[in-house]
């Protein structure tokens, strides 16, 4: 075996010696490539190699080849291509075709190996390897697809590619992919050119006579009835067969298969909103389709197309079972919103009159989500109307914090305040933890009538509900008691909130903050702010002692150092042991005072 690897590396010289002469790779660089090269030979050729040691070797020059080519685009080489880039070539197809003969079940393998031929165009070598795919990996549905495609579109052979085709369903009987490639391919040879796929199998129309092309087009549906028969003996799959019929949207020619589609949607799953959507949106396109026989179609103008489309939505909400209801109002309701912004030969007022209505219809039938009672207040047209679809949204989805804040805006706009706080009320006690949103409405709205006492009593109130509404309402409190009250009055909040469960750490930041605005600090007072935020923050978070520090820094200037060194004892004598390290690094860092100037302990970690 080691005899092998030496040989073959010799073959390597010329390559070798053309990467050195063209100036590709330096003279160190290519006794790397030699040194990586003959790794892997004697790997793929020894008793223990594995078929990772093949993947890696064919990757290795891979990566090789593209940057030889990146290398002679910068330095501008052309020459030797043969003995370099070919070579490379060669060996990878040779690696592929060795590791092939070694592990033949390794189905990811085949298709590497298919991909790298097909790309350095290889056609004999790939003909091979889908032979050899076929023949040793029948079991795997993707051999078959890539089989026929290549065939139909690489090889220019849909003869071949048919009976790829219908043996691979023979095998896999509800393979999707195959069924869609297999129609698809007869389709583009019905049409007579080529529209979604390569420049092989092209059929140029203006060479064919009406005759042929009639012919080709009857030939091509006939086989497409074939793989649709077969088909719906063996897909159970709505999605499935309505990708099936856009294929066929914008080929007048195959009405009839598209009527055998539908057909079948509708007697199997006449129960989904997806058919229902589809039908919908084929009206809009003139395609259509009668299933309710009192309507009455016109498709000479956009307005019949939009109201054969509104036919079948409305057909579909009415059919649909109630799990899938809501999915079929928001197809429904989605295509109105979208229709809103089209520009159509339809009134506007048409258009906006029908979303009106279908929001008013899934509201009445509680189908409609939040988002859409959202968009439904913006084609709201009076502050009256707004609210009764606020009051319908909070009814239907009395969780949403937009619609009840919506709600409560609509009612301050008519000062009504006893309805107001009777709404507001309502609001809280359904969004619980939530509804900080209607807090804070409701004090804007005593704010702007200069309503203090109110206000007031509001904020007493609120610093009393969950945290994530007191915590907020707390700092504000505080805030405006410090705007219109004494600052006596300000301390007084503050100590009373401060020492109350559970503590807030925002607070003891918002009421340093305020001390620190008056026009005479009162250091002592502004003091106990930060012994109180160590007090009880300070086993958990480092902040509130480095804070504790700036403070020191800013206003205790005499005995600096002793108020340093208490504020390190307490610290590390109260954090937790994981934040430890944290403090010290941050304290020398602010400080500018190392511990052991202090003849601070260290903790016992250290």
């Amino acid at each position: 075996m080691a005899e092998i690897a030496q040989k073959n590396m010799e073959t390597m010289t010329v390559e070798l010696e053309s990467m050195f002469c063209t100036k590709l790779y330096t003279h160190e660089e290519i006794r790397r490539i030699t040194k990586k090269r003959t790794d892997f030979e004697y790997k793929i050729h020894g008793l223990n190699k594995t078929l990772q040691d093949f993947r890696e070797y064919i990757v290795y020059e891979q990566t090789l080849l593209k940057d030889i080519r990146l290398r002679r685009d910068k330095f501008r080489v052309g020459e030797k291509k043969d003995a370099i880039e070919h070579r490379i070539i060669k060996r990878i197809r040779e690696l592929y075709e060795m590791a092939i003969q070694y592990y033949p079940n390794d189905f990811l393998l085949f298709i590497q190996f298919f991909k790298f031929c097909k790309r350095v165009n290889y056609v004999n070598t790939t003909n091979n390897i889908v032979t050899k795919m076929i023949q040793k990996h029948p079991n795997e549905e993707k051999v078959w697809y890539v089989a026929a495609n290549w065939y139909a579109y690489d090889c220019n052979d849909l003869d071949t590619a048919r009976e790829i085709i219908l043996k691979g369903l023979s095998i896999h009987k509800d393979f999707k992919l195959l069924y869609k490639e297999g129609i698809q391919m007869e389709l583009i040879f019905a049409v007579g050119k080529q529209e979604q796929k390569s420049d092989s199998m092209k059929h140029e129309s203006s060479e064919e006579t009406e005759e042929e092309l009639q012919k080709k087009r009857k030939l091509g549906l006939d086989k497409i009835k074939v793989y649709l028969k077969h088909a719906i003996e063996h897909v159970d799959n709505c999605e499935f067969y309505i990708e099936i019929l856009e294929m066929f949207d914008k080929y007048k020619f195959t009405e009839e298969v598209q009527q055998l589609i539908i057909k079948h949607l509708l007697n199997k799953y006449w129960s989904n909103e997806l058919v229902w959507h589809k039908l919908a949106v084929r009206e809009t396109k003139g395609l259509h389709y009668q299933t309710n026989p009192t309507f009455e179609y016109n498709g000479q103008s956009t307005k019949g197309r939009l109201k054969a489309a509104i036919n079948k939505y409305e057909e579909g909400v009415e059919k649909v079972p109630s799990d899938k209801k809501e999915k079929m109002w928001s197809f429904y309701l989605d295509f109105l919103l979208e229709l809103q912004h089209d520009i159509l030969g339809v009134a506007h007022e048409f258009k906006l009159n029908m979303l009106r209505k279908v929001f008013e219809q899934a509201s009445n039938e509680e189908f409609m989500s939040e988002n859409y009672y959202i968009r439904w207040l913006e084609y709201a047209t009076n502050d009256e109307e707004g609210l009764k679809i606020a009051e319908k949204g909070t009814t239907a989805i009395p969780r949403s914090v937009f619609l009840w804040k919506a709600r409560l805006q609509y009612l301050i706009m008519t000062e009504n305040d006893e309805e107001i706080l009777n709404t507001f009320k309502k609001g809280i006690e359904k969004l619980k933890e939530k509804a900080l949103p209607l807090w804070n409405a409701l004090i804007r709205y005593h704010l702007l009538k200069f309503k203090n006492d109110e206000i007031e009593i509001v904020y007493k109130k609120g610093i009393r509900e969950p945290p994530e509404v007191s915590e907020s309402l707390k700092c504000q409190y505080l805030e405006w008691l410090a705007t219109t009250k004494d600052f006596r009055a300000v301390r007084e909040a503050y100590y009373s909130m401060a020492n109350e469960k559970p503590y807030s750490k925002k607070l003891h930041i918002t009421m340093s903050k305020l001390e620190m605005m008056e026009l005479g600090i009162n250091v002592k007072t502004l003091e106990k702010v930060y012994q109180l935020a160590v007090e009880q923050f300070g086993h958990e978070d480092v902040d509130v002692w480095i804070n504790y520090c700036q403070f020191c820094q800013d206003f205790l200037k005499t005995d600096l150092k002793q108020h340093f060194q208490r504020i390190y004892e307490d610290a590390i004598r109260k954090l937790h042991v994981s934040l430890q390290d944290e403090f010290i690094n941050r304290f020398n860092s602010y400080t500018d005072i190392n511990c052991s100037c202090l003849s601070l302990p260290f903790p016992s970690s250290y």
